[in-house]
């Protein structure tokens, strides 16, 4: 019977983990952080414009995807992408990606993890969450959460067309 109760309490705790978070239809939360370069980066900057929110922590497999994340969203000039790195120890990956990429991309380092918090109610250290893309639209309104990789990039093309 303990060992019910914890497994239970376990599970009930790691759903908790990432259960909350912006809900599609809601406004975007207001952030500040700041980006790779030094220079604060506020949700206004993005006012009027469909972005994505991207919450990685630079793995192998995320920088193999950024390339389909980054060819869907080149065909909509009128997204921008804020990429949020899940812990301080991945900047100087962050700064590699900002680099080679140099597309119209924020990158932010979420040292305390309250942005990741925030956005996707996980918070687990340095750990990506299970919902990783945030979709917002022109409005300021959450359009929904999305894993990345894993959610078809001629999906998120569609749901970016729609924006």
């Amino acid at each position: 019977m303990k060992t019910l109760l914890a497994v239970v309490l376990f599970v009930g705790l790691s759903l908790a983990a990432w259960a909350d978070g912006v809900e599609s239809g809601t406004p975007a939360p207001a952030f500040t952080e700041t980006t790779v370069e030094g220079t604060p980066a506020e949700l206004a900057r993005f006012r009027g414009r469909a972005f994505l929110i991207w919450f990685t922590n630079f793995s192998n497999g995320d920088l193999a995807a950024a390339q389909s994340l980054f060819d869907a969203v080149g065909r909509h000039a009128r997204v921008g992408v804020l990429i949020v790195s899940t812990e301080g120890q991945f900047a100087s990956r962050a700064r590699a990606f900002d680099e080679k990429y140099q597309l119209d991309q924020i990158v932010v380092v979420d040292d305390d993890g309250s942005m990741v918090k925030l956005y996707t109610g996980f918070h687990t250290d340095g750990a990506k969450p299970p919902m990783n893309l945030v979709i917002i639209d022109a409005n300021g309104q959450v359009r929904g959460r999305r894993q990345f990789p894993g959610h078809p990039p001629r999906l998120l093309e569609g749901e970016l067309e729609r924006l």
